[in-house]
């Protein structure tokens, strides 16, 4: 069991297992609101240029939405996790691919954009991991592993996915994965590792 700095109390993570938080390199931050502007705006400017994230998304009610390509697709309600990978520079670094990913208001080119521009899909989290490889198909398969994830839009966000994911959005129904998806990142990525938590 590994310790954090919860307000300058240092706890075991079982303790505060209740607290909305972010992870940062061995640290839980906790705040009274995470998905204030200024607490995204510091998770981004913490993130390296480069890297893999997993957005945790919840579908609050059944949805059917025009995916682009993939057509229309049925989303049920509850939890799901998008990895991607963001490897570039400017607009296709990390910090603004996640920036962009948290507006409300984009012209749609991901599959993911189709999903988050309706408002019963929020992002209630986001995990990332630093690195210049792409790494977006082993987190994929590890979190799909580990969480027995369903796959419910096959080729959504791996329309060119050479290792067999069937798909970069996984489902995981309606149980509570925000600490979990924390603690397998943690555990797998350490301090390479960053978590915001944007729920209430």
């Amino acid at each position: 069991m590994w310790s954090h700095n919860c307000f300058g109390c240092v706890c075991s993570l079982e303790l505060c297992w209740n607290i909305p938080f972010s992870y940062d390199g061995g640290f839980l931050i906790t705040e009274a609101a995470q998905n204030s502007a200024k607490e995204q705006r510091y998770f981004l400017k913490k993130l390296p240029k480069k890297g893999t994230y997993t957005l945790i998304i919840l579908v609050s009610n059944e949805l059917k939405v025009n995916v682009g390509k993939l057509g229309i697709e049925t989303f049920l309600p509850g939890y799901y996790v998008y990895t991607g990978s963001a490897l570039g520079k400017g607009a296709t670094s990390l910090p603004n691919r996640l920036a962009r990913n948290l507006k409300t208001l984009k012209k749609k080119h991901w599959h993911i954009d189709f999903l988050l521009s309706k408002k019963e899909a929020s992002i209630e989290a986001i995990a990332a991991v630093s690195g210049k490889q792409n790494s977006e198909c082993e987190i994929n398969q590890f979190i799909r592993s580990q969480m027995k994830a369903k796959v419910l839009i096959p080729k959504f966000g791996a329309s060119d996915c050479k290792n067999n994911c069937e798909s970069h959005l996984l489902y995981v129904g309606n149980k509570a994965i925000k600490r979990k998806i924390c603690v397998l990142f943690e555990g797998k990525f350490g301090e390479d590792s960053t978590f915001l938590d944007l729920g209430e």
